[in-house]
């Protein structure tokens, strides 16, 4: 859609910046097409109005402060850009939420933000005419064991502060699959 611009792909791990690095064609790496950086989002190494679109996937969630991180896009998007974002709500992972409660009470899963808080953070930063929208998309998993080994190959990890810091027992385990096979 846009031929002639320059694009940066950013990833706090530096693993994703490479895997991305790999992925992109060898031509418009050599054209100077693609920058890859390997950086916070929450304080971004660019230039203040730098760029005319920014696309966020699946990284909000991660922010430990969003107004601070929708303050820092606003700052190195140029006036009159574009902000498009995809991030997970609360309902996400409400199964395997679920399934832990009724083995504990400790935190498992890491919490999302409901959009309207999602949006007071956009409001917060001063962002102009912001526009929110929701999906819903199920993903259906035929045994826990699958979605736990797709959550760790995405990096996808537990970031409570509440969290349990030792080993999970095996009964525990075994008592989280056994009330997950519910759903």
């Amino acid at each position: 859609r846009y031929p002639k611009a320059t694009i940066t792909a950013l990833d706090i791990a530096p693993a994703m910046v490479n895997a991305t690095r790999q992925r992109s064609p060898l031509w418009q790496r050599w054209r100077g097409r693609y920058r890859f950086l390997c950086a916070d989002a929450e304080q971004l190494p660019c230039a203040d109005q730098r760029f005319d679109l920014i696309f966020s996937n699946l990284t909000l969630q991660w922010c430990g402060d969003l107004a601070l991180t929708f303050r820092e896009l606003r700052r190195v998007l140029r006036p009159g850009g574009l902000l498009i974002y995809a991030t997970l709500g609360p309902d996400t992972l409400k199964e395997l939420r679920a399934s832990w409660a009724a083995v504990d009470s400790d935190p498992h899963v890491n919490a999302f933000l409901d959009m309207h808080d999602v949006g007071d953070a956009m409001l917060q930063a001063h962002l102009a005419d912001p526009v929110m929208d929701r999906d819903d998309i199920t993903l259906t998993y035929g045994e826990v064991m699958t979605l736990l080994r797709d959550l760790k190959a995405l990096g996808a990890h537990n970031v409570n502060p509440e969290r349990r810091r030792t080993l999970t027992a095996r009964t525990r385990l075994q008592r989280m699959i056994e009330h997950y096979a519910t759903f």
